[in-house]
């Protein structure tokens, strides 16, 4: 049996992709390489794909529910079933975007850990792909349940360069805004070439935006904050009230 026959026999397709990455962590996860200077200008969510080219500097990004992107005909099923239609639509949707958030397969706090552990496995798999395939920069994610899941949250993207995090809709309680500053801290401590933290959020007042990255700033780190749909509309309607 072929090496290729054994992929398919034993359902592991998404090894192509993974075969050439290091690998980090405990749980052996693909290393993700980003080293982009320039950060985007605006941030374009994946179900909006007459947007994707808006600006010079565009990211696509999945700060949405994962339905919109993932399931039975997402890009990790795809992947790992090598599903050459569904490769193929993504290849053609995808093929004229300069930058890409990596995908924010949603961490839950009341689940097994090995389903966390699992979502964050897809995002690098579904990252390297871009990279591999498409040819387009990846910025990782940072997505975390809670401080436990925080452990395994930088394995995969020791060595980038930039990170993004997303502010939309965690800051009910007071417990996810210091998540939400611990798992900054945590990433400016540890990771040794991070330059900037891409923010999105739809929230149009920058002092609160900023204050949540109070310490990440005092380390010399840039945080950007680039427009997207929901924060342009939310900005209309705070001018008008």
């Amino acid at each position: 049996m072929t090496d290729d026959e054994k992929v398919k026999k034993y359902r592991v397709s998404y090894t192509k992709v993974t075969n050439n990455s290091m690998v980090d962590g405990n749980d052996e996860f693909p290393v993700v390489p980003c080293y982009l200077d320039i950060a985007p200008d605006y941030l374009c969510l994946y179900g909006d794909p007459k947007d994707y080219n808006k600006t010079n500097m565009t990211c696509v990004c999945f700060y949405e529910f994962d339905s919109e992107f993932d399931g039975i005909n997402g890009l990790f099923n795809a992947i790992y079933y090598e599903n050459e239609k569904l490769l193929n639509f993504y290849k053609n949707r995808f093929k004229d975007v300069k930058v890409i958030i990596e995908p924010d397969y949603s961490q839950i706090r009341d689940i097994e850990l090995i389903e966390n552990k699992y979502r964050q496995f897809k995002a690098r798999v579904v990252s390297l792909w871009f990279i591999n395939e498409m040819n387009i920069p990846v910025i990782p994610n940072l997505n975390y349940a809670g401080e436990y899941s925080m452990e395994y949250m930088l394995d995969g993207i020791k060595e980038t360069t930039m990170i993004s995090v997303s502010l939309k809709g965690i800051m009910d309680k007071k417990i996810e805004e210091e998540l939400l500053m611990m798992a900054i801290k945590k990433s400016v401590d540890n990771l040794p070439n991070l330059k900037k933290i891409i923010c999105f959020s739809t929230s149009p007042n920058d002092e609160k935006n900023n204050m949540y990255f109070e310490y990440a700033k005092n380390k010399g780190i840039d945080v950007i904050i680039p427009d997207n749909s929901m924060r342009l509309r939310n900005i209309e309607i705070s001018i008008k009230n």
